[in-house]
């Protein structure tokens, strides 16, 4: 639903005094979500949020990325990182890693040639 779309006698006689309008478009190897707030009242745009993730099937988390953004609430860091940068490692509190597994001999035989006798 488009702002141009709302005549100021329906948002009245629906009696909002705010409205949420958004998409959600992919273009080739991306999702990209507008989210907006228009108010009623005034008539003008209140707050817009675009952003553009990864083309992956996680467009609740996507949408509940732009909402929080759109109202001012703070997203999980590492969920944003996994939804719009490819290359950001997931970070860990864990920084140690165990490397006490077996341990495995390796044995080197030697290759011997044959000489060939057919020349």
């Amino acid at each position: 639903m488009l702002w141009e779309d709302l005549s100021a006698g329906a948002c009245q006689a629906i009696k909002v005094d705010k409205v949420l309008s958004g998409s959600a478009e992919r273009i080739g190897e991306k999702i990209i979500i507008t989210l907006r707030i228009l108010d009623t009242k005034m008539g003008e745009l209140e707050k817009i949020d675009v952003m553009e993730y990864l083309n992956l099937p996680e467009i609740q988390n996507m949408v509940m990325i732009s909402v929080r953004n759109l109202v001012g609430q703070e997203n999980d860091q590492d969920m944003l990182n996994l939804l719009v940068h490819y290359n950001v490692p997931v970070s860990s509190p864990r920084t140690k890693i165990n490397l006490s597994g077996p341990e495995w001999d390796v044995l080197t035989l030697p290759i011997r040639h044959q000489k060939d006798d057919s020349t």
